[in-house]
């Protein structure tokens, strides 16, 4: 019980920032398909080049043609509106930080972490009025859900020949997260927690190659596979309903009963994602690109129940994606050739795992790429516009604001002989 207190307090300190989109309530919340600001700009998976030309941050396939090591970090701040409401919910979250290091022009490695879910949301139902034994009562519910799926990842980037190389990356998840359910009588909570903390792991095989190259066009394809080697496994710690007097939020104090029985419980494959992506570039050899991304995403868990705020999970997720992206050039005398500009478009299908019952996403979405320092160092925004709906009613509009700061640095350069 001290153990599942502790992991409690800890948790409410590192979940101030609640994401309140009602589709998160859903299994381990959606899936993310881009962590990075350069990424979200151009609705990319993060398969094609998105960050400079030739290179996607998202794929190690595309390392080895950096030209400097750089730190990767992005931050987002997110706004949801449901059923076109005059209530908007806002929220601000991490996206990812990554490390990369280019060796020689012909190989890469490369260190992040970032989060694969979002399980963060807060919604109540109306307050009740009635009369019971001459006494006026009044009556709601309120659910809580929060944390989610973390991922470390280890990656390298290895060439085939000069125009094709391939990359692979180690994903080992960590992470938590929490599920209250509350019965508010007369302003006194009546509180039901549960707290589940995640393991697992998955690898990832990226390929990048020039399929045709002539003075005014340059065609080359990407693909990637994701599958699951260790499905991630939860441990459930769950807590009796109890009467929360003293509103701390934890079964102590003047709270009945003070200590509720607790269960303690080890699910098996509660996670455990495969996907397999395709893309498609075109380099114009004016730093003029467009591209044309796919993915097919599945999960194959077998224990997702009660995991959740709602008793329904995403199985699968089809992505397509299609934009122009115009890369900047450090060296240009001019400012405005010195700017990426992206623009994208995207449409997501998610498939729940109750029957006919899947979410549509549609969005748009822009970025800037800006570049200064001698080590081409980069700030990217990235501005997101769609709707998410599906056939229960639930119409969800959101927008993301990301912003990205990549700072370069010279690795792994021969020294020059001394004349």
């Amino acid at each position: 019980m001290f153990f599942l207190r502790k992991t409690l307090l800890i948790y409410s300190i590192f979940s101030l920032g609640l994401n309140q989109s009602i589709y998160n309530s859903y299994g381990l919340g959606l899936p993310k398909s881009s962590f990075f600001a350069s990424e979200n700009g151009l609705g990319s998976i993060g398969l094609v080049p998105n960050f400079i030309n030739k290179v996607s941050i998202g794929n190690p396939s595309t390392w080895s043609h950096l030209k400097h090591s750089y730190i990767n970090s992005t931050y987002e701040s997110q706004s949801f509106n449901l059923n076109r409401s005059s209530f908007t919910s806002n929220s601000s979250q991490f996206g990812g930080i990554q490390f990369l290091v280019p060796i020689r022009s012909k190989y890469a490695i490369g260190l992040s972490v970032k989060p694969v879910n979002d399980l963060n949301t807060f919604f109540k139902t109306d307050t009740v009025n009635f009369i019971m034994h001459d006494e006026n009562l009044s009556i709601s519910k309120e659910f809580k859900s929060g944390g989610g799926v973390m991922a470390s990842t280890f990656a390298l980037s290895v060439p085939i020949n000069s125009r094709m190389n391939i990359g692979l990356s180690f994903d080992s998840f960590f992470g938590s997260s929490r599920i209250e359910k509350a019965i508010i009588l007369n302003d006194i909570y009546y509180r039901n927690y549960g707290v589940n903390t995640y393991r697992g792991s998955n690898y990832n095989m990226f390929f990048s190659g020039e399929f045709f190259d002539s003075d005014n066009l340059e065609v080359s394809v990407y693909t990637g596979i994701t599958k699951t080697s260790t499905p991630i496994y939860a441990y459930v710690y769950s807590i009796d309903l109890f009467e929360d007097t003293d509103g701390d939020l934890l079964p102590t104090g003047n709270d009945f009963p003070q200590d509720p029985g607790a269960d303690t419980l080890r699910v098996e494959n509660v996670y455990a994602p495969n996907a397999f992506s395709m893309g498609l570039n075109l380099d114009f050899k004016n730093s003029l690109n467009t591209y044309f991304e796919f993915q097919l995403w599945n999960d194959n868990e077998q224990n997702i129940k009660n995991f959740s705020l709602f008793n329904d999970h995403v199985v699968s997720n089809n992505h397509l994606g299609i934009g122009i992206i115009k890369f900047g050039n450090v060296d240009d005398k001019d400012w405005q050739d010195k700017i990426t500009f992206r623009l994208g478009a995207y449409r997501k299908d998610f498939k729940l795992s109750s029957f006919d019952n899947n979410i549509i996403e549609n969005g748009l979405s822009m970025g800037l790429g800006i570049k200064f320092g001698n080590t081409a160092n980069q700030l990217d925004l990235s501005y997101n516009n769609g709707i998410r709906s599906s056939k229960n009613n639930f119409n969800e509009s959101f927008k993301q604001f990301s912003i990205g700061i990549s700072v370069g640095d010279v690795w792994f350069l021969r020294r020059r002989a001394k004349q």
